[in-house]
C-alpha cells in the first residue's frame, strides 16, 4: 500500500511509533522510508477507523492498539481486529 493513499506519509504519524523506537526516534527522511517499507498491521494514523470481526462499528486505531497491547484483541489483517 502506497503511504500516500491513505494520508500516511512518515513514522512519525503512527499509532506504534513509542514501541518501534523506544529510545531514539529516527530523523525525519529515515522516517519516511520506514514508512513506506513497514507491512505491520497497525501501521497508520491514530484517528484511522478499525473494522471490529462481529459488530457493525469500528474504534480508531489509536484505542484497537491499546486494546491489543493489553491482550484484549489481536490484529487479524489489515485494519482488523478481533476482540476477545
Amino acid at each position: 500500500m502506497n503511504p500516500k493513499e491513505d494520508g500516511f506519509k512518515t513514522c512519525y504519524q503512527c499509532v506504534a511509533i513509542q514501541s518501534c523506537f523506544p529510545f531514539k526516534k529516527p530523523n525525519k527522511e529515515v522516517a519516511r522510508e520506514l514508512a513506506a517499507k513497514c507491512t505491520k498491521p497497525f501501521k497508520g494514523v491514530t484517528t484511522d477507523v478499525i473494522n471490529i470481526v462481529g459488530q457493525p462499528k469500528g474504534m480508531s486505531r489509536k484505542k484497537a492498539f491499546r486494546l491489543t497491547q493489553n491482550g484484549k484483541g489481536q490484529w487479524v489483517g489489515r485494519d482488523r481486529v478481533k476482540l476477545g
